[in-house]
């Protein structure tokens, strides 16, 4: 997706291996792009059976399809916490395995198969539906959405790239009206 390396890649954004990985890879790209998370899980079980171990990939694709499947519980930032009586377990542990898959393809093997700034995306994505901002941007800030090079993306991960630009402007826009609004009138207040 957002990877900056100059290697052969697949529509997934990774690069090409020999065994029939193509074939698991278009599957995946296929089941990511028509939102079948379950799916999406099973062929990166798949991936992790593979001999060159395609393991930040798998936790990068599980990290995602599990924020994807909490997001179909609690759409909005902070909504688990707005509904009474929300605290599914189902969710709970859907963000926290999201966020550890996502931790796990930050590392080197994510750097290896050019993943790790994708999931720095999704961080900041996980972060801002949970209400934590502070935390989404600076994940953006990690993903260095600004210097993306140009490069033709499959529609999903174009799909995740407006997502990252649009959260980043909300959250952006909410602590500049926080400062400009808000700010000058709590400081009068407390100020005597």
């Amino acid at each position: 997706m957002a990877s900056r390396t100059k290697r052969p890649t697949t529509s997934t954004g990774n690069t090409a291996t020999a065994g029939g990985s193509l074939t698991i890879e278009n599957e995946i790209e296929r089941a990511r792009e028509t939102e079948r998370w379950e799916r999406v899980i099973e062929k990166a079980d798949q991936l992790r059976q593979r001999p060159d171990k395609a393991c930040g990939l798998a936790d990068f694709l599980v990290g995602e399809a599990k924020l994807e499947e909490y997001m179909k519980i609690y759409p909005t930032p902070n909504s688990s916490k707005k509904i009474p009586g929300s605290s599914s377990s189902k969710a709970e542990q859907l963000i926290r395995d999201a966020e550890t898959s996502l931790k796990k393809a930050t590392g080197d093997d994510g750097k290896k198969l050019g993943v790790h700034l994708d999931s720095f995306i999704l961080l900041g994505k996980l972060y801002y539906v949970q209400g934590e901002y502070a935390k989404a941007l600076e994940y953006y800030d990690k993903a260095q959405l600004e210097i993306l090079e140009e490069k033709t993306l499959p529609p999903r991960s174009l799909k995740i790239m407006a997502e990252a630009f649009a959260i980043k402007a909300v959250v952006s826009l909410t602590r500049s009206s926080f400062i400009i609004y808000i700010y000058p009138t709590l400081k009068s207040i407390f100020i005597y």
